[in-house]
């Protein structure tokens, strides 16, 4: 673990500059970090640090970080480096943490995101999940001192690994759930490719990991009774200008449950892209790689609710911005005027109105996609008009939503109240849609 120290000036002892400690191979060395000692910078010299130690050990260098290390001691770090790890190219983990870190350095590329307008950022899971993964198993490894490198094959390990997993209990069962087993052989069998490209490891035997993975149960989709759901909306629509809290909370279902996109594309929905007056939002593709990509989507707001709402959100925006010019540019805004950072604080801003107004649980925001989904089908939109809007591939949409009992015609029609009222521009596209189910090859 790196650490800092107070280095006093020699000419002056009431004046002194940070010092790091960072660990090169097995050797400790002593770094001037380039700061000045001050009361409470304490805790950016640590930051600093930390982030030296984890680019030492991922076998480069930032930016940034060379820019305040020079020339100079970023030449002598590096001959460290080479010295240590026996090799003049490049650097070859010694440890697991370094294996880690290295793998997550060259992964980073992958889980890079396109800038959305205005500056706001995109929350990304793959990369946060891709790192829990590798640092429970690395630090499962160290913990039973597993050796590093060839002296135990990294398919036994992985193994031995995944049936540890498969015996811990889960958030709500007994043991792991299956799914979350084999999200963890997804991420770490790329892990052991990584380290037998390094020269570290053989390549992992995926036919026999395989044979120790549980079956796949497939996504589960619950939905709450609509009815349950439309008491929820109903709740906030008359109780979203009380708190500001609240009134964050329904932003976020007016985007997610109005326009039927995830949670993380409404943290990262900016008002350049919402065109209310001609009744569409775009959301914007931000993974770089073209593996990935998915492109942009045109969405339409179909329902007045959400059109009304919109316009309300913006006009609250607007009156922000007088207060605050720096506010972001996001649709959606915590209590305090920011942009949600994470899924995370999503969740815990939800959970935290939906407890205060007595409906903890009737209808997650996860689900409140899935309620728009139901919403569309049950009005008559064709489900591959509904799978484009959504991010969905029309294979997906049937596989995991339309066969769940929620999507078929129920005994009783469903009363949706205010938001059933579709918009004059969700009126043209269902009207669209039919003549064109209706007339195929006109």
């Amino acid at each position: 673990m790196a650490s800092v120290y107070k280095k006093p000036w020699p000419n002056d002892k009431s004046k002194a500059d940070w010092g790091g400690r960072a660990k090169i191979g097995e050797r400790w060395v002593s770094i001037s970090l380039r700061m000045p000692w001050t009361r409470g910078s304490k805790k950016t010299a640590k930051a600093r640090v930390n982030q030296l130690q984890a680019e030492i050990d991922a076998g480069s260098f930032s930016d940034s970080t060379r820019e305040w290390l020079g020339p100079k001691a970023v030449a002598k770090i590096v001959s460290l480096m080479d010295a240590a790890q026996g090799q003049d190219g490049t650097a070859k983990p010694l440890t697991w943490e370094q294996g880690k870190a290295a793998h997550l350095a060259a992964k980073a590329d992958r889980d890079t995101k396109r800038a959305v307008p205005d500056k706001l950022h995109s929350p990304d899971r793959v990369k946060q999940k891709r790192r829990y993964c590798v640092t429970w198993f690395v630090n499962w490894a160290t913990a039973n001192q597993v050796p590093f490198g060839k002296a135990k094959p990294f398919t036994k390990t992985l193994i031995d690994y995944l049936e540890y997993r498969r015996q811990q209990p889960g958030r709500k069962t007994p043991r792991m759930e299956p799914r979350t087993i084999i999200t963890d052989y997804r991420y770490l069998i790329q892990f052991g490719d990584f380290l037998h490209a390094k020269g570290i490891c053989e390549k992992p035997d995926r036919d026999r990991i395989k044979g120790h993975l549980p079956d796949d149960p497939g996504k589960v989709v619950n939905l709450p009774e609509w009815h349950v759901e439309v008491d929820l909306l109903e709740t906030l629509y008359q109780r979203r200008r009380e708190t500001k809290g609240w009134w964050a909370t329904w932003g976020l279902y007016v985007v997610v449950r109005g326009l039927g996109c995830r949670p993380s594309e409404a943290a990262s929905l900016s008002w350049a892209t919402v065109d209310v007056e001609r009744g569409h939002v775009f959301f914007l593709d931000t993974k770089e790689k073209a593996m990935h990509q998915k492109g942009d989507r045109k969405v339409p707001v179909l329902y007045e609710w959400v059109r009304e709402a919109l316009v309300e959100l913006r006009e609250d925006f607007l009156h922000r911005s007088r207060e605050k010019p720096d506010i972001p540019q996001a649709v959606c805004l915590t209590s305090w005027g920011q942009q949600f950072r994470d899924e995370t604080t999503i969740a815990m801003r939800v959970d935290k109105t939906l407890k205060q107004l007595g409906k903890e649980k009737s209808c997650l925001l996860k689900q409140a996609q899935k309620c728009a989904i139901s919403q569309m089908l049950y009005d008559g939109f064709p489900a591959t008009a509904v799978a484009l809007w959504t991010g969905h591939t029309e294979k997906t949409l049937r596989r995991h939503y339309i066969k769940d009992d929620a999507y078929l015609p129920s005994e009783h029609d469903r009363e949706y109240g205010r938001f059933a009222k579709l918009s004059d521009y969700g009126l043209k596209c269902l009207t669209y849609a039919s003549r064109t189910l209706a007339n195929p090859l006109q």
